[in-house]
């Protein structure tokens, strides 16, 4: 770590280092060899301190060495025979630990990279926008002749996918959560969990975020733990170490951190990513987690449970989950539930990926939704939280379903949805008055990004303008008679020029695109060949699995999410090859 800067001779091809680094007396400085990393199909290996294909020393000690290194010379410019490329010290790190690719990514377009910021607020909800520049490292893009294949990505510090863009908008959620500003609605981050460590609910949580730690205070006592609505601003972003973007790809390492704070706990993560630019719209990404844990010290941290990636999208841009089937076929996922409330299937049970697409269609897509409309009297509901729809002897009592009338000429005010999740969202919300009967009772909907993020239509049966609604909070309020919903092109004064008293809405559902029209982003997550395979099942504790699901009121984000259950002690990586399409 005692390396001054110098000015060797031209005849060895050896470069004036770069200025900041001082000293009596010049060093030479030998790069490391760049090795052949194993090449990984889609899928993962853990990689023990003896495995013979790393002809090195221990991992751990290697990069406590080079880390400090880099913390001595910055980007230091090795010096190297003239007739071999100059490489810095941390693109060397980075190759050094990051295994060589698949040699079909081989490019394709024109790929280029910037560490400079440029803000992008139109993305992003209005409580984080500010923090967008604090969260940036690093934007890669392809521009293709074919539009369909051309992609912008932007990175956090902590190196996780922040921002992507593709020709169907922006996949990132528009982080509408006060206290996690690209720390956990992302589309591709990697966590660690040490599960014997992780005590709910009688203990802290032990959570490692590659992106970074929430804007929030965590409590703990004896028989519960919550999370405090203190909001502790500005976010703090996983520091990045090293950092390299060359020919079609870019490398990050970074030292992952605990996301709730305060904690008991530290962390010995070291995360490292690579992306690399395959051309025709596919990105291969290289996601390693190294336990930099000392093995000496009492108990270290074993990591146990990872999320190789964290990940989603934003379903306004991507609504419906294809799953891919060992056969060749695809199934769409209709009815998702929220997150954790789903089947959790196997890699092995799938087609080897999963798929986003924008609105696919099923048999049963579109039309007229006055059926489903819910069922009341008029004295009472069939079901004010569930909006359960009329029955034949439903009809046969009396009930009928729900109809939305306009009472009187400007009957619309304005509404940004419960805890300001309409405008989080920026979506214009409104309550119109649009029922004569009296009940006691609600009718509830608590319906965010309706239908798979499709939403509704409300058709005026006078003059068939239809207005999209995409969230719906009340069908009606309790004793108020009015609706509370969200539409994406029309506030309440635009309604109020729209629709009259006496005109009647007519809700329907929207029909899907064609399947030939629609556009996909696709994670390429393999079927978990690596549990089978007898080099590294001594290393997993069970088959790796798919999670998926929705989430709350105000995030426009579908959670989708590979478990990695792994046996990660000190000294060993965790190394796992996806794609992106």
């Amino acid at each position: 770590a005692s390396l001054e800067s110098t000015t060797s001779t031209q005849k060895l091809g050896q470069k004036k280092l770069e200025p900041g680094i001082s000293g009596p007396r010049p060093h030479f400085v030998k790069c490391l060899r760049r090795r052949e990393g194993k090449h990984l199909s889609s899928t993962a290996t853990v990689i023990g301190q003896d495995d013979g294909q790393r002809q090195h020393e221990d991992q751990r000690t290697m990069m406590s060495r080079l880390l400090a290194m880099l913390r001595t010379v910055g980007s230091l410019i090795c010096l190297i025979p003239s007739f071999v490329e100059s490489i810095t010290v941390e693109e060397s790190i980075l190759d050094d630990v990051i295994p060589q690719g698949s040699s079909l990514c081989a490019g394709g377009g024109t790929t280029s990279y910037t560490f400079s910021f440029n803000p992008s607020p139109e993305y992003w909800a209005n409580v984080n926008q500010e923090y967008e520049q604090s969260a940036f490292l690093a934007q890669m893009q392809h521009q293709d002749s074919n539009p369909n294949h051309t992609w912008s990505m932007r990175f956090t510090k902590g190196g996780s996918v922040y921002s992507l863009i593709g020709p169907y908008g922006q996949a990132v959620p528009p982080q509408s959560l006060q206290h996690s500003a690209w720390v956990d609605d992302v589309s591709y981050m990697g966590v660690a969990v040490d599960t014997t460590q992780n005590t709910l609910p009688h203990g802290p949580l032990y959570y490692i975020h590659q992106a970074g730690t929430y804007m929030k205070t965590s409590t703990y006592n004896s028989s519960i733990v919550y999370d405090s609505p203190a909001y502790t601003p500005p976010p703090f972003f996983s520091p990045n170490v090293a950092k390299h973007c060359g020919g079609s790809s870019c490398s990050f390492a970074s030292w992952s951190q605990h996301a709730h704070i305060p904690t008991p706990f530290k962390s010995d993560v070291l995360s490292f990513y690579k992306y690399k630019d395959c051309g025709q719209g596919v990105i291969e990404v290289t996601q390693a987690f190294q336990n930099n844990a000392d093995p000496n010290e009492n108990n270290p941290d074993t990591l146990r449970y990872l999320n190789t990636p964290w990940g989603g999208v934003r379903p306004s841009s991507l609504s419906d989950i294809l799953f891919s089937t060992p056969n060749g076929t695809l199934e769409v996922k209709e009815s998702v539930q929220g997150f954790g409330s789903n089947d959790n299937p196997f890699l092995e049970t799938t087609g080897g990926f999963t798929a986003f697409a924008q609105d696919f269609p099923t048999s049963n897509e579109g039309g007229p939704y006055t059926e489903m409309m819910p069922c009341y009297n008029d004295t009472q509901v069939k079901d004010h939280n569930d909006n359960l729809p009329c029955t034949q002897d439903d009809y046969n009592s009396g009930m009928k379903p729900l109809r939305l009338i306009i009472q009187k000429n400007n009957s619309c005010g304005n509404y940004n949805g419960p805890n300001g999740a309409y405008a989080n969202k920026n979506r214009t919300g409104a309550r119109c008055e649009i029922f004569s009967d009296t009940i006691n009772q609600p009718i509830n909907a608590y319906c965010q990004d309706c239908n798979g993020g499709k939403g509704f239509l409300f058709t005026n049966n006078r003059t068939g303008a239809a207005v999209e609604v995409l969230d719906i909070n009340h069908w009606v309020w309790n004793g108020n008679d009015n609706i509370y919903f969200s539409s994406p092109n029309a506030d309440y004064v635009t309604l109020n020029t729209m629709w009259l008293q006496g005109d009647e809405l007519i809700v329907s559902v929207p029909y899907p695109m064609a399947e030939e029209d629609n556009l996909a982003l696709a994670f390429v997550h393999g079927r978990g060949e690596a549990y089978e395979d007898p080099e590294n099942a001594p290393g997993w504790l069970n088959k790796p699995r798919l999670r998926y699901g929705t989430t709350g009121a105000s995030r426009d984000f579908t959670v989708f999410t590979i478990n990695s259950q792994v046996t990660l002690g000190p000294g060993k990586t965790f190394i796992y090859r996806q794609y992106l399409i």
